[in-house]
């Protein structure tokens, strides 16, 4: 499985952020994962300056859904603790 590197955060919305690089992706999938991991910032939001907008641990959840959405044969997470 070939790696993407994907920048990110990207100015746009919150939902633009979810699917960049994603060439095609299901939309009951990316509502499942936004409930599975309660995830509470609106689609909508915009990204101006990103950092500041998102706590980090909202940032990580943006990157998981991603991740999942890509639907990988595989997913290695890493606490970082």
């Amino acid at each position: 499985m070939e790696s993407k590197n994907l920048s990110f955060p990207e100015m746009g919305s919150v939902y633009s952020n979810l699917i960049k690089g994603l060439e095609e992706y299901d939309q009951q999938h990316l509502k499942y994962f936004i409930e599975l991991l309660s995830f509470d910032v609106s689609l909508d939001d915009e990204v101006t300056p990103f950092r500041i907008t998102l706590s980090s641990g909202q940032q990580q959840k943006i990157k998981i859904i991603r991740a999942l959405l890509s639907k990988p044969d595989v997913l290695i997470l890493e606490l970082d603790k």
